[in-house]
């Protein structure tokens, strides 16, 4: 919330926390997916040859 309002940027505790919540399972995601990204290059295997 600090960071933000030192930028202009105004929001209340509720949304904050909604937007922490977001972040932290998009850096999960984020994680997650460059994990498996090494792991297939590793086994050779490119993203045109996976199975979806």
């Amino acid at each position: 919330m600090q960071i933000l309002a030192e930028h202009g940027t105004h929001i209340s505790l509720e949304t904050a926390e909604l937007m922490l919540d977001f972040l932290y399972k998009l850096s999960n995601l984020s994680v997650s997916e460059a994990i498996l990204s090494v792991s297939r290059q590793k086994n050779g295997i490119s993203p045109k040859n996976r199975k979806s």
